[in-house]
């Protein structure tokens, strides 16, 4: 008989029996479920991280839509010096500047965002871990 079947019969045992077994009995029927349990919580974790883990982009996805950001954050930010160069007169060179100057601010503001964003997850994920431990602790006692 496999592990599963047996701890599925040791659950179906009646109270009223329970308490009639010999204590070596009983206190190895109570281990073993608890092995299990604590097996399968154990089990749910790891599937939990697996998922989390599976929802994170590769590297190359996570450069090339750093790289969109970027572009797209120099077409946007490109508006204000290229406004800037024209009205000094340097129009050849004002595209240039333009998108140069766009790239640098849109990779500032995206840096700092993502610096940002990084903190209040280590935030979230640290007060859920303090959580944790103390309902763990709680318990127990």
């Amino acid at each position: 008989m496999n592990r599963d079947a047996r701890l599925a019969q040791y659950r179906q045992i009646p109270p009223e029996i329970l308490q009639r077994m010999p204590n070596a009995d009983l206190n190895y029927i109570k281990a073993e479920v608890e092995k299990d349990g604590e097996r399968h919580l154990s089990n749910l974790r790891v599937a939990k991280f697996k998922a989390s883990q599976k929802q994170r982009w590769s590297s190359e996805v996570e450069q090339f839509l750093k790289f969109v950001v970027i572009a797209g954050g120099a077409l946007t930010f490109s508006l204000a010096p290229y406004l800037l160069a024209t009205k000094l007169g340097r129009s050849p060179i004002a595209l240039t500047l333009g998108f140069v100057g766009g790239a640098i601010a849109s990779h500032a503001a995206h840096t700092n965002a993502a610096r940002a964003l990084v903190g209040i997850k280590l935030k979230q994920s640290t007060e859920q871990a303090r959580k944790a431990i103390l309902l763990n602790q709680q318990e127990d006692v």
